[in-house]
Formats: C-alpha cells, sequence, structure tokens
C-alpha cells in the first residue's frame, strides 16, 4: 500500500490554522514518545474496536517534528484500528501539528479534553514534568532534595520511593513547597524513608497535621522515631468515623501530645 504522507488539501479544515492539516498517514509512519504517554489498556482497546464507526471516530492527533510524526493523543484508537486491520500496513486518518516541541506535545497531552478518556493525573503529572511545567518541576525537586525519589507514571514499593505520587503532588499544593519539603525531612528524619511512611495515608494525615498545629521538627522526629506504622495504624482507627486524613492526623496528635504533653499548639 503506498504511503501517503502528504496533506489533504481538499478536506474541509474548519477551525484550523496553517501550522495543523488534516491527513492520511500509514500506521507505520507513527511513532509514539512512552514518556508522555498513559499505559496502554487492552480493555480499552477492546471497546474502541467493538464500537468502532469511522463516521464519527476523532482523527489521530499528530505532531510532525524532526522529520517524524508522533502520537500525543490517539494511542488506543491507533491500536485498535491495528486489530481491525489485522495488519500493521494501513491508512490512518490524524490532524497533524506542524511546529510542535516535544514539550508541547505533553502539554497538550496533559490537557486534553473532549470524549477522550481523561488522562490519569500519574501521567498527567509525567507529561507536564516533559513540558517543563514549574510547578511540577519544584515539586520533584523538593521531593529528591529531601531525601526521596518518585516515579510519575509507575510505582514502586522501595524504601525511599514515593508511590503515592498523586497524594504527594495535592499535599504540595495544600501546604506549598517549604511546609512540604518541611514535611518530607521530617519523615525523612523520623523513618528513614521507609515505603509505609510516604504511603497516601500517612501523606495525607501528616499534612493535615501540619496545618493543625504547631510543633517541634526535633521533637516530633524523637517522639516517633520508635513508633510503628501498626501503631500509628492502631491509633487512628479509633478515628474511624472521620476521613482518612483527619483520623490519622488525630492519630499523629494523640501520640505526639503522650510523648510531649502539652506542647503541641492548635493553629488558629
Amino acid at each position: 500500500m503506498k504511503k501517503n504522507t502528504t496533506p489533504n488539501e481538499n478536506l474541509p479544515i474548519d477551525g484550523s490554522n496553517k501550522n495543523e492539516k488534516y491527513m492520511w498517514l500509514n500506521n507505520t509512519d507513527l511513532q509514539i514518545s512512552p514518556e508522555i504517554q498513559r499505559k496502554l489498556e487492552p480493555i480499552r482497546v477492546a471497546e474502541i474496536q467493538d464500537k468502532f464507526d469511522p463516521l464519527v471516530a476523532n482523527p489521530v492527533k499528530v505532531s510532525y517534528r524532526d522529520g517524524k510524526y508522533f502520537i500525543f493523543e490517539g494511542m488506543h484508537t491507533r491500536t485498535a484500528l491495528c486489530g481491525l486491520n489485522k495488519t500493521d500496513n494501513f491508512p490512518i486518518f490524524c490532524r497533524v501539528y506542524f511546529g510542535l516541541t516535544k514539550e508541547d506535545e505533553a502539554r497538550l497531552f496533559a490537557t486534553q479534553f473532549g470524549i477522550s478518556k481523561p488522562v490519569p493525573m500519574a501521567y498527567k503529572l509525567r507529561a507536564l514534568a516533559v513540558a517543563k511545567d514549574t510547578d511540577v518541576l519544584d515539586f520533584l525537586d523538593i521531593t529528591r532534595s529531601n531525601g526521596f525519589t518518585i516515579t510519575l507514571g509507575g510505582h514502586s514499593a522501595q524504601n525511599g520511593n514515593i508511590a503515592a505520587t498523586v497524594t504527594a503532588f495535592k499535599v504540595y499544593g495544600a501546604l506549598g513547597g517549604k511546609e512540604y519539603g518541611r514535611m518530607l525531612k521530617i519523615l525523612h528524619k523520623t523513618w528513614a524513608g521507609e515505603n509505609w511512611s510516604v504511603s497516601k495515608a500517612m501523606l495525607a494525615g501528616m499534612a493535615r497535621f501540619m496545618r493543625m498545629y504547631e510543633f517541634s521538627s526535633a521533637s516530633f522526629v524523637k517522639a516517633f522515631r520508635e513508633v510503628t506504622y501498626d501503631e500509628i495504624n492502631a491509633e487512628a482507627d479509633r478515628f474511624a468515623g472521620m476521613s482518612m486524613d483527619g483520623a490519622y492526623a488525630t492519630a499523629l496528635a494523640e501520640i505526639y501530645d503522650r510523648k510531649n504533653p502539652n506542647s503541641l499548639k492548635g493553629i488558629a
């Protein structure tokens, strides 16, 4: 099959501009930037194949960069079409953008809307890091400078790695960079990066604890150094009627107060 890699000038391009064109491209010419894509979901591919209608399907969005065509939206559609065509050699209707950088592609992927499936937050953060988003880069820098690693778009249960990426970023936004860094420093000094100390529950609970009370970082480390996750979890279970972050924040406050009587000050 002959590859068509030139714009189809006869197609109406309502709302487009000189930097984008609709084109028929051969599937074998399309590439993926894995660092700005979500994980391929076979179930979603099967759903697209089952319901595929070429009259209503959205064009695959592609960036022409460095002499190559990179998909930044429509990876699942492309994979579904491979299955329907039972070959890799077939044409795909694409909306092609010219003049985009890799950072532009990442930002467009992270902020895509419409009827496509929303991008999970973990993959959105990874794409925004590629796009050099200042908040995401600051979040990553603070995390790493306080003894922790973080894997965007993936998970690791190793000590020293924060697997609860989305929760950590929400905490960064709620506390601000300075207090987020202080929190991670406290957690690392107390439990030496054990993975449970930066679980979703602990990150959310510690963040709320910091918003509720004034306390000494050194006193916290001293009070909790020998306290285990099982003890904190058992204490949190006493407040099961609260939200998760509320229960863990209250548990931390109760333990801290027992170790440092009358030293915890509430923030008005």
